[in-house]
């Protein structure tokens, strides 16, 4: 699964390469129709826990005021990280995996281009295994989530002559379990994000 989402970045890029080969125009600004986004929150929360993490996404404007965007995002941590106390037989591994789909409205018509309204559809796995060394005996606990976001969000796209320009986007929504293997409490399922208010902020291009 990392070795994929390894692989998933590139790929993506890749889709943008014949874009950036565009020349100069002075018109590009508001007619741009792609985006791929990032996020750095996984990827310093997966190393300061001792895994990996990552998240992106792309999107893609069906016209000029409506869009689409597919999103994905994964992290693998060790939850004893900072447990200087942990027996050393006592080995547990964690990973989170989601997966968005997102429908956007620009109400300033301009693609994929300053305020916008959305609603996604969010799917999440927990993962969870813990194993001794002295009997190699091994604890899996998995749990499925499926929540629904509605939000606000504003890409900012850095001003450029070419087609591929750089971009920010904060977004803030809210959302709600629909069905999960387990009940979490408030506050988990907060730092899960699988419901509750998130903020995030996101970086890329749009082209």
């Amino acid at each position: 699964m990392k070795k994929f989402l390894l692989l998933l970045l590139p790929a993506i890029t890749l889709l943008a390469v014949p874009a950036f080969a565009q020349e100069e125009n002075e018109g590009w600004d508001g007619n741009r129709r792609m985006a791929v986004t990032m996020s750095l929150s996984p990827l310093i929360l997966g190393a300061a826990l001792g895994g990996f993490g990552i998240d992106t996404g792309f999107e893609y404007a069906l016209t000029q005021s409506v869009s689409m965007k597919a999103n994905v995002r994964f992290i693998t941590f060790d939850p004893l990280r900072f447990d200087i106390v942990h027996d050393e037989g006592f080995r547990p591994r964690a990973s989170q995996l989601r997966f968005n789909l997102e429908g956007r409205w620009y109400p300033q018509e301009n693609y994929v281009h300053g305020l916008f309204l959305n609603g996604n559809l969010q799917y999440q796995r927990l993962f969870a295994t813990s194993s001794l060394v002295v009997d190699d005996e091994e604890l899996d606990t998995v749990i499925n989530t499926f929540s629904a976001f509605v939000g606000l969000g504003y890409k900012v796209v850095f001003r450029s002559t070419r087609r591929h320009a750089f971009v920010m986007e904060p977004l803030l929504d809210v959302g709600w379990r629909i069905a999960s293997d387990s009940t979490l409490v408030p506050p988990l399922g907060y730092v899960l994000g699988t419901n509750g208010v998130r903020f995030r902020l996101l970086f890329g291009v749009a082209f």
